[in-house]
């Protein structure tokens, strides 16, 4: 068990009830079951949690909102080794948010061995690289309330194979899903941008769905995802200079 020195009075009073309110925890555990690996805050009113599931040896994280007041966001950071479980990172294998608007920048980057995402229905923002360079991902369901993607959100996931955008969604940054791993895509009804390369190297993605909005595809969104076949986008879709260049 690691232990957590160096702690203002706050953050120690979390991890005391972090400990007390176990029953809360994402994966349902006995505290004699699990061992605290670490706890702290990871915002103005966000705490975080890390434990390890000892059956089994999994790893979670969980951040979720306390209540003083605050923005509920996770913080942003400059680059993934700022954040405060950049030291066990690549041992997380699930992640669960509770109450928390916006992940920052960074935030989850590089958790190379998390192959389960719950962001929770509060969620409104993803940021910058906030869960890119997750290349053991899978798939995710991007919850209902999210309204921007923003860019390298999930850049390098290159096994993430699905996702779900929610019909809240209006913006997809440059290179949000660049080098990922998909197979298929449904574009929202209220979706008006798409970035920069944001789906582009995504060699296995063969259909695209399009809503019914006023989408604007940006310069190379869909650039060498060379298993996309003869895509008709409607005649409401604005596509920018090679959206589909390198596609068959």
């Amino acid at each position: 068990m690691k232990k957590i020195v160096g702690k203002s009075k706050t953050v120690i009073i979390v991890c005391i009830l972090s400990a007390i309110f176990c029953s809360f925890y994402p994966i349902k555990a006995d505290a004699a079951s699990i061992k605290i690996i670490d706890a702290g805050m990871c915002g103005e009113n966000v705490a975080y949690l890390a434990y390890e599931i000892i059956d089994t040896g999994e790893v979670v994280l969980y951040c979720y909102v306390i209540p003083i007041p605050g923005d509920c966001c996770i913080y942003s950071y400059s680059n993934e080794d700022q954040q405060p479980w950049a030291g066990y990172r690549g041992n997380i294998n699930y992640v669960y948010c509770a109450g928390v608007v916006e992940a920052g920048s960074y935030c989850f980057y590089r958790f190379s061995n998390c192959f389960y995402v719950s962001l929770g229905e509060s969620m409104l923002v993803l940021s910058d690289y906030c869960l890119g360079g997750c290349v053991s991902l899978e798939s995710i369901d991007i919850p209902s309330n999210v309204t921007l993607i923003a860019k390298y959100a999930f850049m390098g996931d290159s096994s993430l194979h699905k996702i779900t955008l929610p019909e809240s969604l209006v913006e997809i940054g440059n290179y949000a899903f660049v080098k990922c791993d998909l197979y298929e895509l449904e574009l929202p009804n209220k979706l008006l941008t798409v970035g920069n390369y944001a789906f582009a190297y995504n060699r296995n993605l063969k259909n695209v769905y399009f809503g019914k909005s006023d989408l604007v595809l940006k310069r190379y969104a869909f650039k060498n995802c060379t298993s996309l076949g003869n895509v008709k986008p409607p005649k409401w879709v604005v596509c920018e200079k090679g959206v589909f260049q390198g596609c068959n």
